[in-house]
């Protein structure tokens, strides 16, 4: 059984905005797609044959939110395979109706493992189908000597014209790209020029961005430089906590007959593992206060917002055994050294093994504290060989 469709790929454009993630993942000649393939192809030989074609549909699903997490599910299923556990999926629960996503047992132990994606409507302005239409017009525009960095505000519930396009190109085609990286330099990414584009509540703010000497004249570059919606701002930790509190209810783990750990991967780029992912689980650092007026600092400890904690500081959610981030830049093969998971366990539970997975990056308590213990990263554990970013772009058939 094949998750992507067996044909010759001559493909080499940008994925659109609109453009399902699966559709171009199996449609696209680039290197690190034909990677992705590969890798996720043997990963699949590997899973169970009576659970393969529900995860397939989902896999091949046109929602972007149904590939990501059957996806999701796929890598950590490998991944426990290769810390060597015996793995099931979707096992019989005798103390409750729910069905876990895997159960996965060694001679340490077992624990249920529930995968989940967040997916990217956190503290991120909302991105409409009919904005993501408009940026795959803007990606049609001739980017030879610039590329639009671009801001957005508000939501796009109208279909815009494209006529606004040229006000965009008119911005590219009045402007030499060493005058305005002479500006940039010596005042400031917003002395760049820039116009203003307005539907209805929506607003979207362009700035010229130059291209690199050595890019000039190649104008099959997309136009857009970053994605609008990563220019959110905001904690991730309350949204996230909240979310995952919720899953935690729903599973009603306190009934299952053994650990329950909770893999989490946060779909946002602006999700962060060391900065976001402690206070999600355990909450914010914040100053110790004193009690005279006149020594207001004492230390640092952790507001009690996070999801083992109750506002009034309370211990909570003890079923739930640990949390084990992913960071959304987890590609496959990518070159780059960061561990992409991390692993904390509920300081307030009774048990504080770790079943074996020792191996991976985490965090437990220990003489009173948190404490960060590193691990092998991704790329390693899954024996995926990095792929070189300059080569990603590459076409495998011609690559040498």
């Amino acid at each position: 059984m094949q998750l992507f469709d067996d044909f010759e790929r001559a493909r080499t454009t940008y994925a659109g905005h609109a453009e399902p993630e699966y559709e171009f993942l199996n449609t696209s000649a680039f290197r690190f797609a034909d990677q992705v393939r590969r890798y996720t192809q043997e990963w699949f030989d590997r899973y169970p044959e009576d659970a393969k074609a529900d995860l397939r549909g989902r896999f091949r699903s046109k929602d972007n939110e149904q590939h990501t997490s059957a996806h999701f599910e796929l890598l950590i299923h490998e991944l426990l395979l290769r810390l060597d556990f015996d793995v099931q999926v979707h096992p019989y629960v005798p103390t409750t109706s729910k069905r876990p996503d895997f159960l996965a047992a060694n001679s340490m132990g077992s624990f249920y493992i529930e995968a989940h994606v967040i997916y990217k409507d956190l503290a991120e302005r909302p991105v409409t189908q009919q904005e993501k239409e408009f940026y795959d017009w803007i990606n049609d525009l001739d980017s030879s000597s610039f590329m639009l960095d671009l801001e957005a505000e508000g939501v796009l519930t109208e279909q815009a014209s494209k006529r606004d396009l040229l006000l965009l190109r008119q911005l590219m085609n009045s402007h030499h790209p060493d005058a305005v990286e002479d500006l940039i330099q010596h005042r400031g990414y917003h002395a760049a020029p820039s116009v203003t584009i307005k539907v209805g509540d929506w607003k979207l703010v362009a700035h010229l961005l130059p291209l690199p000497l050595s890019d000039h004249g190649q104008s099959d570059e997309p136009t857009i430089a970053a994605s609008p919606s990563e220019f959110g701002r905001g904690n991730f930790d309350s949204p996230v906590s909240k979310k995952l509190r919720s899953k935690v209810t729903d599973k009603r783990g306190s009934k299952l007959d053994a650990p329950l750990i909770l893999a989490v991967k946060v779909d946002s780029r602006m999700f962060s593992l060391e900065r976001d992912a402690p206070r999600t689980a355990l909450g914010r650092l914040v100053p110790e206060l004193a009690s005279e007026e006149l020594y207001p600092a004492v230390g640092i400890r952790r507001a009690t917002e996070g999801v083992w904690f109750t506002l009034g500081g309370r211990p909570q959610h003890n079923n739930l055994h640990a949390i084990w981030f992913f960071d959304s830049r987890s590609d496959i093969g990518s070159a780059s050294a960061r561990p992409w998971s991390l692993l904390i366990l509920n300081p307030n539970a009774s048990l504080q093994s770790l079943f074996g997975l020792e191996r991976v990056p985490h965090m437990r308590a220990q003489s009173g504290r948190m404490e960060h213990f590193e691990g092998v990263g991704l790329n390693q554990l899954l024996e995926v060989e990095p792929l070189d970013p300059a080569r990603w772009y590459a076409i495998p058939s011609t690559d040498s």
